[in-house]
């Protein structure tokens, strides 16, 4: 058995259907968020559970038969709102395709419910592979601009252009996967920077200051003293020493 209506039509009849699960909308939500938990909250609801007692074979094969005309439906509705997530065609195909398969198999009102519900959590999987797909290249194409800017001045918009998002949302996107905000991610890169200009060049603590766009040598210094727990000068001695005893240490 397989819905060969127009996608409208299987839209319109699949919302009805999914209302009893306390609205189309609340569920396609949380599949558009990924939200696997939601989907299965939403889902519970699902009518009918097992057979009730006393209804007549004749009326419960009518049911069943009703509920799987329903289920494909909303097959229908799920792969038109895979389309509108722009989902791999192929894995919306795989997933639909083999749940609708189990549907036409169903025995029970529990069979129809567990198609529909692993139809929506297979939507809910793709979305949560593309997220973080999506996460991880944007934060890379972030992550490029502040490591080949680190010596010129730039601001965090100057970053979210970079990546082609707002700030918010790469605030958002930092301190999910990095830990902490854009600002201060940026803050350590320069500071990661600075410790090695510290222990390998001449320059002077000032000049680093300037050439790493601190507003001061001030600034600098406090900043670099919360991170490592060193001023700079103590760092540069420390790293010195550090490199005499291992060059002394060397057969």
């Amino acid at each position: 058995m397989r819905f060969e209506g127009s996608i409208d039509h299987a839209q319109q009849a699949a919302e009805g259907y999914l209302v009893i699960f306390r609205g189309a909308q609340m569920t396609l939500d949380a599949i558009s968020c990924g939200d696997s938990a939601r989907v299965q909250e939403l889902l519970a609801g699902y009518p009918g559970g097992r057979s009730e007692g006393g209804s007549s074979g004749s009326r419960l094969k009518d049911t069943l038969h009703f509920r799987q005309m329903q289920a494909c439906m909303v097959l229908g509705l799920l792969l038109h709102h895979g389309y509108l997530l722009q989902l791999p065609a192929s894995a919306l195909f795989d997933i639909l395709e083999n749940r609708t398969l189990d549907i036409d198999k169903a025995k029970t009102m529990d069979d129809i419910h567990d198609a529909v519900l692993s139809a929506a959590l297979g939507l809910c999987e793709l979305v949560q592979n593309r997220s973080v797909l999506h996460s991880n290249s944007l934060l890379r194409r972030a992550n490029e601009y502040i490591e080949s800017h680190l010596t010129t001045p730039f601001s965090e918009k100057d970053v979210a252009d970079a990546a082609g998002v707002s700030v918010g949302y790469l605030n958002t996107l930092s301190k999910g996967e990095v830990g902490c905000t854009l600002h201060r991610y940026i803050l350590e890169k320069r500071l990661g920077l600075a410790q090695s200009l510290l222990s390998s060049s001449e320059l002077s603590i000032t000049a680093i200051a300037a050439e790493l766009c601190f507003s001061s040598s001030r600034h600098f210094g406090q900043s670099f003293k919360q991170y490592t727990g060193l001023t700079p000068l103590q760092f540069r001695r420390k790293s010195r020493s550090a490199t005499v005893l291992s060059d002394v240490n060397l057969p």
